[in-house]
């Protein structure tokens, strides 16, 4: 699995793209300014594509 960290991942184009690369089966650390407004989508994608796919920091 290869590895990718998004920058700006709680909205807009920074959320698009954690999608694809999760579709694509990578594993996403998801960076954010704000960790309370991000902890929603996390637990979202960790749902929907696994825990093992996604790190918040």
């Amino acid at each position: 699995m290869k590895n990718i960290i998004i920058t700006g991942a709680g909205t807009g184009m920074g959320l698009s793209m954690k999608k694809k690369f999760l579709e694509n089966d990578w594993h996403v650390i998801m960076g954010v300014h704000n960790l309370n407004k991000a902890k929603n989508v996390y637990q979202e994608l960790v749902q929907k594509y696994s825990l093992e796919k996604v790190t918040l920091k």
